[in-house]
């Protein structure tokens, strides 16, 4: 489904950016990632590995 409405000129959060699809992403690159400067976050990854002790940890934010 794509919304018939060019919701990414609007300078707001639309209901469209939540779907995860295209808005999302486009949200994620040009507002989340410039403003938090994170390399690690800049892979845009949903998951990573985390050492704890001596323990890998993995987590995810797929659902």
């Amino acid at each position: 489904w794509t919304c018939p409405t060019p919701t990414s000129l609007r300078p707001q959060v639309v209901l469209g950016h939540g779907g995860g699809g295209r808005l999302t992403a486009e949200l994620i690159s040009s507002v989340f990632l410039p403003a938090l400067n994170n390399p690690l976050l800049a892979q845009q990854a949903d998951s990573t590995v985390v050492l704890v002790g001596d323990q890998q940890l993995a987590f995810t934010t797929d659902s």
